[in-house]
């Protein structure tokens, strides 16, 4: 098993003796050798030390056994899960909204009145009229931008597209004859975050009161216009974070742009006094819960955290060591 941070390959045995050495206390070799079998060194150990080791003396406090990094890491691959399945109910639930206002905006006959009309919902095929009225805030994006934004999950070799190819129809040409309802299923979050930007601030809210099921509010519309779309981006990047066994537990993001600091602001996730412009796993789970509409859903993402918090980290709370983690990333609010 190789070490990412030295050249020399090393046996699990070797990486045993060499955490035994720096002060480890390991209570089960059998155990832990289990454990390194199947997760890599550098991110089940290496990932997690900083928590474990004495500054002053760079060795292991003297409290500290394998099962210390072995449930950081567990809780960390758990609260990853946990995570992953809450963003993704969010990315559905985020483009049937999208799907919905756009179709009954550009469907419906009063729309004729003033605008064109969205026939079938081939939104690819939306006349100039609808275009430039759905993207009034840029003027520069041209057609061929959002088409290219639109379809570019629709061109996989979906059934769907399968079954317009056997007639020799260009990939293009099919993803252009897909519906709305059907395109939506293929937008990621770099999709809905870019719609969201190009729609004039109409629709925006129009999507995201229909998202939320909320009725027309001044100051809410107000936040959900103008920094919903940055919140939705911050869960683009964690996706990918998790997605990639990247630590979560203390993710710390630096946010350059107020926006999803603002929405912790108005929606008291965090007190108006306090200064710091980072956001930390508690305000990225506290936004989560935020944006979960899903009654049911909510719920359980609620009590598999509280869960995997009891089962992980409730032991460990007396230790002077994980004292730092808890309340850097407010975790014990949820062990009860």
């Amino acid at each position: 098993m190789a070490n990412n941070t030295s050249d020399k390959y090393k046996t699990i045995d070797e990486y045993i003796n060499q955490l035994i050495d720096n002060g480890l206390k390991v209570e089960s070799k059998t155990n832990l050798r289990n454990h390194l079998k199947y997760n890599n060194f550098t991110y089940c150990v290496e990932h997690f030390n900083k928590y474990f080791i004495n500054p002053s003396t760079k060795k292991y406090y003297d409290d500290v056994t394998e099962n210390d990094l072995i449930d950081l890491f567990v809780f960390n691959s758990k609260l990853s899960t946990l995570i992953l399945q809450a963003l993704l109910e969010i990315e559905r639930s985020l483009c049937t909204s999208i799907s919905q206002v756009l179709s009954e905006t550009f469907s419906n006959e009063d729309s004729k009145k003033f605008i064109g009309c969205m026939e079938r919902g081939l939104i690819l095929q939306i006349n100039d009229k609808d275009l430039g009225y759905m993207m009034r805030n840029h003027d520069k994006i041209n057609r061929s931008d959002i088409h290219k934004e639109l379809t570019n999950y629709a061109k996989r070799e979906t059934e769907l597209i399968k079954k317009y190819r056997s007639y020799g129809i260009s990939k293009e040409e099919c993803a252009k004859n897909i519906p709305i309802w059907v395109l939506c299923n293929y937008w990621t979050y770099g999709t809905i975050v870019k719609i969201l930007e190009y729609v004039n601030k109409y629709l925006r809210i129009k999507i995201l009161r229909f998202y939320f099921n909320v009725k027309p509010d001044k100051r809410l519309d107000n936040t959900l216009a103008n920094y919903s779309k940055d919140v939705i981006n911050m869960f683009r990047i964690i996706r990918n974070r998790v997605c990639h066994s990247s630590e979560v537990y203390n993710i710390i993001i630096k946010e350059k742009d107020v926006n999803i600091n603002k929405v912790l602001d108005e929606e008291g996730i965090r007190d108006k006094d306090i200064t710091s412009r980072t956001i930390t796993i508690y305000e990225v789970i506290e936004l989560i819960l935020f944006f979960l509409q899903n009654k049911q859903f909510k719920n359980n993402f609620k009590q598999g955290l509280e869960s995997i918090c009891k089962q992980h980290i409730s032991s460990h709370v007396e230790k002077e060591c994980w004292k730092s983690l808890i309340n850097q990333t407010k975790l014990f609010k949820y062990i009860k």
